[in-house]
C-alpha cells in the first residue's frame, strides 16, 4: 500500500505533532523553530511535572488518533517520538538557558556554589542533545534510540550525584532532593523510557515516522477508501 502524502505546509496546530510531521514537508527548519517556540513557553508557563504530563497526554492522544494502541510496539515508538522531540529536545534548549543566562539562579536551586565555569559545559551539552533531538524523527529510528539510551545514562548518573550530595552535605535544596528532581525526573523518566525501549522492538522498519505514516495510513484507509493510492 502507497500512502497518501500531503505536501501543504504544516499549519502547527498545538495537536497532533504526527500529523504535523506529516504535512511539514520541506518546511523542517520552520516546523522546527516554531514548535520550539510553543514547547518553551508551554514549559515556562506550567512548569516542570506539568510538562511532562502534557507530552504525555498529547503522545497519547496520537496514539488514540492513529489507533496504534493496538500495536505496542509502535505506540511506545510515537511516545518515545515525543519525548525526544518535547523533552530532550525542547528540554535540552530549556536547559542550555539555564546553565547559561541563569547560571547563579540555578545553582543556588541545586544548593551548589554560584559562579562555576561547569554550568556552561552543562549548557552547552543539553544544547548539543538538543541539536540532534529536535530533527530526530527524521532519521533512522536508532538515532531515537541512541538518544534515548544517552539521556537515561545522563539522568541516572545524575541521579547518583544528588544522592551523594545529599548524603555527605545533607544538601536538601529543591534541585537537588526535590521529588520532581531525584525522584521523578532522574529515575522515574529515564526508567519509563528504557523500559518502553524494550516495547520497541522492530528493527526493520525504515524510521520514526515511516511507522507513524503506516498507523496513520491504516486509521485512514478504514475511514476512507479513498486515501490509498495503490494496494499492497
Amino acid at each position: 500500500m502507497t500512502l497518501d502524502r500531503v505536501s501543504t505546509p504544516c499549519s502547527f496546530s498545538p495537536m497532533v505533532l504526527g500529523d504535523a510531521i506529516h504535512r511539514v514537508g520541506s518546511h523542517r527548519i520552520g516546523f522546527i523553530l516554531q514548535w520550539v517556540g510553543l514547547g518553551f513557553m508551554a514549559r515556562w508557563l506550567v512548569g516542570g511535572l506539568p510538562f511532562y504530563a502534557l507530552v504525555l497526554a498529547t503522545a497519547l492522544l496520537d496514539v488514540r488518533r492513529t489507533r496504534a494502541f493496538r500495536d505496542r510496539s509502535a505506540a511506545s515508538g510515537i511516545v518515545l517520538s515525543y519525548y525526544v522531540f518535547f523533552v530532550v529536545g525542547v528540554g535540552g534548549v530549556w536547559n542550555a538557558v539555564g546553565h547559561s543566562a541563569l547560571a547563579d539562579q540555578v545553582s543556588r536551586s541545586i544548593g551548589w556554589q554560584a559562579g562555576s565555569p561547569f554550568q556552561l559545559e552543562l549548557a552547552a551539552a543539553h544544547l548539543a542533545w538538543a541539536a540532534i533531538a529536535l530533527p530526530a524523527l527524521w532519521l533512522h529510528e536508532d538515532v531515537v534510540r541512541t538518544i534515548v539510551v544517552s539521556k537515561a545514562i545522563f539522568l541516572f548518573g545524575a541521579f547518583s550525584v544528588h544522592v551523594v550530595d545529599l548524603v555527605s552535605r545533607g544538601n536538601r535544596a529543591p534541585g537537588n532532593a526535590g521529588f520532581s528532581v531525584l525522584i521523578f525526573g532522574d529515575v522515574l523518566v529515564p526508567l519509563a523510557t528504557v523500559l518502553l525501549l524494550g516495547v520497541w522492538t522492530r528493527p526493520t522498519t525504515p524510521g520514526v515516522v515511516e511507522r507513524w505514516h503506516s498507523a496513520r495510513g491504516l486509521r485512514m484507509k478504514s475511514e476512507d477508501p479513498q486515501t490509498e493510492q495503490g494496494g499492497a
